[in-house]
């Protein structure tokens, strides 16, 4: 077992805090609860590996957490992760904690080509580690965690400083250590953005006519109250496909609510919430599908357009073959096809990182290849 101490109040936070201060870099991890077990998001473990020791700070038992989130946003330590983009909004959301300093594995396995560039195939291939993926799954809630749980959670960050080692050589020898530089420094710029019609984001949602897709809006929140109240994930008070289905054809009144099958228990002491959803669903404004930031619809462009838009379009996907032969293993992550249909319309300046510009740029010279729009704003429409 990898040597750990538990962490279970603010007198052991005070404790440790200086250690982890005079660290240059730590390995970090949360496990969190995203609509799983209970409503809403939630931190349930902190894990934090300073080169010998791993310590495991429980967010259940500790109300103050403010002397470790410092340690977060402390530019002079090194946060090593994988894949912390969804640790990140839950920092941001519950503690408006912006993490600084970062160096995430999960992007360079990604980058070298890595077959697997899960955390458990890196520490398989790596260190002969195997991680039981099953754990992650399991209810963090629970205390006191058993021994599996325990395990899981120090291998998602002992090995990091080790792995980092590793990838940090490979990047360089392969000339790919300014993308990581880059990556790392955008993850600093993550943060938690509610949304604003999140039903229509549900499975064929967008595909409900209008007045359906009002009182979906109108189901969706009454759900989301019920949800909140009896602290269980919405989707156990009423499943995703069958609110898509109530919102065509809702039932007529509280009995028939009472009830429906399929759904959660509590759901009948809820009837009326229900059935007032129902009504108000029944008249008001229509919801509007959201668009993209960016409408890159060629179809709404004229004549002029559409021949400069398939022009570069072309010059793109001939770039892009050039780039998927050198870079067989991550070249969707350099010029997708979305990525594609975005330059085309000149909205590089808006998305694209400073290394795949340069890339893409570099095999266009090379194969003599004309991209100069990419160069300038040049916006279509």
């Amino acid at each position: 077992m990898i040597p750990y101490k538990l962490i279970q109040s603010e007198k052991e936070l005070a404790e440790i805090i200086p250690i982890l201060s005079s660290k240059k870099v730590l390995g970090m991890d949360l496990e969190g609860e995203w609509n799983l077990h209970r409503y809403g998001m939630h931190l349930c473990l902190i894990q934090i590996f300073d080169g010998e020791m791993g310590y495991l700070i429980d967010p259940l038992k500790i109300s103050d957490l403010k002397p470790f989130l410092d340690i977060v946003e402390d530019p002079s330590i090194l946060k090593l992760t994988h894949g912390p983009q969804s640790d990140f909004v839950l920092l941001d959301k519950l503690f408006a904690t912006r993490p600084k300093n970062i160096f995430d594995t999960q992007r360079a396995a990604q980058f070298l080509g890595y077959s697997s560039t899960s955390l458990a195939g890196l520490l398989d291939l790596h260190f002969g580690v195997s991680k039981n993926e099953k754990v992650r799954d399991l209810d963090w809630f629970v205390r006191p965690m058993n021994a599996a749980m325990i395990e899981y959670a120090l291998r998602d960050v002992a090995y990091l400083p080790q792995l980092q080692d590793i990838l940090t050589k490979e990047l360089k020898e392969k000339g790919k250590w300014e993308w990581q530089v880059e990556e790392n420094l955008a993850l600093e710029d993550i943060r938690f953005v509610p949304k604003t019609k999140p039903y229509l984001e549900m499975k064929g949602a967008n595909k409900l006519p209008a007045k359906a897709r009002r009182m979906l809006g109108r189901l969706y929140d009454a759900r989301e109250q019920i949800a909140r109240d009896v602290d269980k994930p919405s989707g156990y008070i009423i499943p995703n496909q069958m609110l898509i289905g109530l919102a065509l054809e809702p039932p007529l009144d509280e009995n028939e609510w009472k009830e429906f099958r399929g759904v959660h228990p509590a759901l009948k002491r809820y009837s009326k919430m229900m059935q007032d959803a129902v009504l108000l669903g029944e008249s008001g404004p229509i919801p509007k599908l959201d668009k993209e930031e960016y409408d890159t619809n060629p179809l709404r462009l004229n004549y002029a357009e559409r021949i400069i838009y398939e022009d570069r379009k072309e010059k793109l996907n001939l770039v892009r073959e050039k780039i998927e032969a050198k870079f067989p293993d991550i070249h969707t992550l350099i010029l997708s096809q979305k990525t594609i249909q975005k330059l085309a319309f000149g909205l590089q300046n808006e998305f694209l990182r400073n290394w795949q510009s340069k890339v893409i740029l570099d095999f266009s010279l090379e194969f003599d290849i004309n991209l100069d729009f990419m160069k300038e704003e040049s916006r279509l429409g």
